[in-house]
């Protein structure tokens, strides 16, 4: 029996042999979750949550090194309620793409989304432009972006912050926001 229901933060870093997220479900609480260097962990788990009103109601962030964890299923299921995703350190050179693209779409709670120290990726998503409540977008130190995607970027987007990026991505970016008065 899980005797920490009220827990709300969970950090699980350089947790090598970590296999499974089994048990998460229990957490109703939590609502700051950090999962980084765990390369074991995969999408082989069943699925965990069960979404009482206290979960939906929560304000979930998560901080990810790498958009395919969004395959294990207990992460999977979070994805309405994620309101803060930060992506940081991943070594991925494209995210969100193939299957996980529709990913995207079902982020539907998603306010802030961060980037940073992304030293090989090549692009944004192409379906960034589908975060529909997206207000804050950061992008820091992801030196191979070179353009904005396609697509653009969300409508409601109200600020957007980045820094040490490439020249040509950063003079987009700077365009924008003019444009967007952000």
């Amino acid at each position: 029996m899980c005797q920490l229901k009220s827990l709300e933060s969970l950090s699980l870093v350089q947790c090598e042999k970590l296999s499974s997220l089994g048990g998460l479900g229990a957490l109703a609480s939590l609502k700051d979750i950090t999962i980084c260097y765990c390369p074991k962990l995969a999408d082989s788990e069943p699925p965990m949550f069960d979404f009482t009103d206290e979960v939906q109601r929560a304000e979930i962030s998560l901080s990810i090194d790498r958009t395919t964890l969004l395959k294990v299923q207990s992460l999977r299921n979070l994805v309405p309620f994620i309101r803060e995703l930060k992506i940081s350190y991943s070594s991925e050179p494209e995210m969100f793409v193939g299957e996980d693209r529709e990913l995207l779409w079902c982020f539907k709670s998603l306010k802030y989304l961060s980037i940073s120290w992304c030293g090989g990726l090549n692009s944004l998503p192409t379906e960034l432009h589908r975060l529909t409540s997206l207000q804050k977008l950061s992008i820091h130190s992801c030196w191979k972006i070179h353009f904005l995607p396609e697509n653009g970027l969300p409508a409601p987007l109200t600020e957007l912050d980045f820094r040490d990026c490439n020249e040509e991505f950063t003079r987009q970016l700077e365009k924008y926001k003019l444009q967007k008065n952000l």
